[in-house]
């Protein structure tokens, strides 16, 4: 078969993504391509340019495909397109239209980084406070400030950031404004907090804070201390003696509250670890009445649940989370009466189906209680001192699962019962 007339069908044919099979060609419409030529500016540590012809349009996915093909990235992932320097990244789908001379911009889009936050100053009234937060893992200081205050929706506003200072657990030092850093998951800084406007006096310039010493329990103050070296070494080995945080998104975290940070919609989340895999029962506590069926949004919405611990491994990005939601089985009582039970095989996009035998919109003071029984393969949850009810799906016995909880946006806040304070990130 003669192909010299044929042209390449809507699947595209993408040879960088490293697939073996051929592409399937139709009929070529009879007009010709027009091709532009363009410079590519490629930004980063290393920035380069490049020179070279390029249909005139196209989509961004082919155009980056049209690059990777003549050599001048070699993949896609994690591509950004735009055409003025600092334009929000182009989608895939987009349309582009490319003209003589034109400029493209690439970056390589940052990956993300999971962090723990000890929020000080504000003022003498202000409390510390903890935040689990996910940002990008290269930035710079100023990028940093400004990518806390995103991540809590302007709750905590930066005034200066600290971390431990390269081989010392003891002395912390400011970030500059343009200093460029790398952060690691599960590294600890130390944000101090923009003063509260009704403050009568400007306050001085914020000094590093020391480092706070850890107690003789080696709770969370030690495990803080070790993670601000960045060190890995010192994470407790084998399971946690109670409930802990496993791994955390957009959350603050104190004294066995949770709250989330984000106002985008299950962009903040908290998997927890358990002495017995088998066996656990995790408890919250309403801090403020659940929202009803007809509030809008997701705003103060949240669920409760079992995910599988493949899924949860990372919740640093939207899709890691969304794993979260397709694969656990959760319940919720912030969506009218009665209370909704979503389980993987439903519909995305749904708050689940109804469980008549458990009520839903409970008050402030109420608890939601989880059980999971490995022996059996089931799933109960119970409110208050009421009966038990088992609900009518669960994974198999032998799926590894952790609990769960869920937020659909700020102001949802819930207490977990079983969190020790000082030991919310495991300890003895």
């Amino acid at each position: 078969m003669a192909f010299h007339n044929m042209g390449p069908t809507k699947e595209a044919f993408m040879p960088w993504a490293g697939s073996a099979f051929e592409p399937e060609y139709e009929a070529a419409s009879s007009a010709p391509s027009t091709f532009v030529e363009v410079t590519v500016l490629l930004h980063g540590v290393n920035q380069r340019t490049r020179t070279l012809s390029v249909p005139s349009n196209l989509t961004c996915a082919d155009l980056k495909g049209h690059l990777a093909v003549e050599g001048v990235v070699s993949t896609c992932g994690g591509l950004e397109v735009s055409l003025e320097e600092g334009a929000e990244a182009l989608d895939d789908a987009a349309a582009v239209q490319l003209v003589e001379g034109q400029v493209v911009h690439l970056r390589q889009a940052a990956s993300l980084v999971s962090i723990t936050a000890l929020a000080t100053g504000g003022g003498t009234m202000v409390e510390d406070e903890v935040y689990e937060l996910v940002v990008p893992g290269e930035t710079t200081g100023l990028l940093l400030r400004m990518a806390i205050e995103q991540a809590t929706a302007g709750a905590l506003r930066p005034a200066a950031v600290f971390m431990a200072e390269p081989g010392s657990e003891e002395a912390a030092r400011a970030v500059a404004d343009e200093e460029t850093i790398t952060l690691q998951d599960e590294q600890a800084v130390i944000v101090h907090r923009e003063a509260v406007v009704h403050e009568p006096a400007p306050p001085a310039a914020p000094e590093a804070p020391a480092v706070p010493a850890a107690p003789a329990s080696k709770g969370f103050f030690g495990t803080l201390k070790a993670r601000l070296t960045g060190s890995k070494a010192t994470r407790r080995q084998g399971p946690p003696t109670s409930v802990c945080v496993r791994s955390a998104a957009n959350l603050k975290v104190k004294s066995g509250v949770l709250s989330c940070t984000s106002k985008q919609p299950w962009a903040s989340c908290a998997v927890f670890d358990v002495p017995d895999p088998s066996f656990f029962e995790l408890g919250v506590k309403l801090l403020a009445d659940a929202p009803s069926a007809e509030a809008d949004g997701l705003a103060g919405r949240w669920m409760l649940g079992l995910v599988p611990v493949v899924a949860s491994e990372s919740v640093k990005t939207d899709a890691e989370r969304r794993q979260l939601l397709d694969k656990g089985y959760f319940v919720t009582v912030c969506h009218g009466h009665p209370a909704k039970v979503h389980a993987p095989e439903m519909a995305r996009g749904t708050c689940g189906e109804d469980c008549f035998a458990l009520p839903g919109e409970l008050r402030k003071g109420q608890t939601l209680t989880l059980t999971w029984a490995a022996q059996g393969a089931t799933i109960s949850v119970q409110v208050d001192d009421y009966d038990a009810v088992i609900l009518p799906y669960s994974p198999g016995g032998l799926e590894e699962v952790r609990p769960c909880l869920v937020f659909g946006g700020k102001p949802a806040e819930v207490e977990v019962l079983q969190l020790k304070p000082g030991q919310e990130w495991g300890g003895a």
